[in-house]
This record gives structure tokens, sequence and C-alpha cells, in this order.
């Protein structure tokens, strides 16, 4: 199965703005695989002193079956984060507002940011002109990706002092179900 949160780790290792060696642990991490938001996970553990924007991939697999048995339907859903400066006590209640709406747009242009870095990723692997990068079948499940129906949404509450946008989109893929024969006992 092609693993769409390694891709995603890629781009944000090169993204300036998320950019980061994922060797250098916790304390510089910009992405993570949770299991969902709010869960007991890396992010909420290390939520105060990691860098902003941030990325959370849950690794819950969301699929289904095509009418032919022959595609399988991806449903795949994460998260940006930025967090707000905080809001202390000489702050207007305008300025913080004005805080929360820049955090919500810098969230939007990330969302935007990877589409684009998609669409032509998508693009390069339909002509199969990923190089090296990535194999036959990488740019096969590559190609399958649905960007055109694409959603994004900032979420309406403060997550202990991060703004979160959720953004989702499908991969087709398609796959030939067999049995392997292998797998069983005579």
């Amino acid at each position: 199965m092609f693993r769409l949160d390694n891709l995603l780790e890629d781009w944000a290792t090169r993204f300036k703005p998320l950019s980061h060696d994922p060797a250098e642990g916790a304390k510089h991490k910009t992405f993570y695989r949770i299991d969902r938001l709010g869960g007991d996970n890396g992010f909420a553990r290390n939520f105060n002193t990691a860098p902003s924007p941030c990325m959370a991939f849950p690794t819950s697999i969301d699929a289904k079956m095509g009418r032919n048995a022959k595609q399988i339907s991806y449903h795949h859903g994460f998260y940006f984060m930025v967090k707000q400066a905080s809001a202390s006590l000489s702050k207007t209640n305008h300025s913080a507002d004005l805080d929360a709406a820049d955090c919500k747009a810098e969230l939007n242009d990330l969302a935007i940011a990877l589409l684009a870095y998609l669409f032509d990723l998508r693009a390069k692997a339909r002509k199969m002109q990923l190089g090296d990068t990535y194999t036959k079948a990488d740019c096969i499940a590559i190609a399958g990706l649905e960007l055109e129906d694409a959603e994004w949404w900032t979420v309406p509450e403060l997550y202990n002092g991060w703004w979160v946008l959720g953004i989702e989109f499908d991969r087709t893929e398609s796959r030939e179900l067999c049995v392997n024969e292998e797998q069983y006992h005579p």
C-alpha cells in the first residue's frame, strides 16, 4: 500500500515553513503521525515546545471498494497547526482577533502550497517523470490523487494555543483483488 504519510513528511522536510530534520527529535519536529487530534500523541505531548507551523497525519485508514472490485478509494484527512502568539493581558481583544485571523490565513496558505505541490507531483507521476525518487507503483498511486475535490477548513476553536486546519481528499488506487494461496493452509 502506498504511504501518503511518507510523501507528506518528505514534503514537510523540504518546504521551508515546515522544514525540519526528523533525526533531530521531538524538539524540532514539525511533522507528526497521530491516531487522532486530541489524543495522546507526539504533538499533544510536545505542543508547548513544538515549532510553528506543524503538520499532523492520522494513520487511520479510511477506504472503500470500487464498484468493479478493481479499485480502492482511500480517503485522506490530515491537519496543519499554527500557534497563536500568547495572548497577554495587555493585548486588546481586537489585537487577539487579528492574531487569530493571521493564523488562519497562514493555515490557508499552507494548504494551498501543499495542494500546488501535489498537483505538480501528480502531473509528473502521470507522465512517469519522477525519476529515481519514486517507484512505478508510487507514480501510479500519486497519479490517483483526486485533488480537484480537496476540501479544507479551520477548526473554530483554539486547541492548546494552536489554530488547526483540516484538509481532506481522496486517492483512487487500481488493484486486482486475488486470493494469495500462500496465505492459507491447504
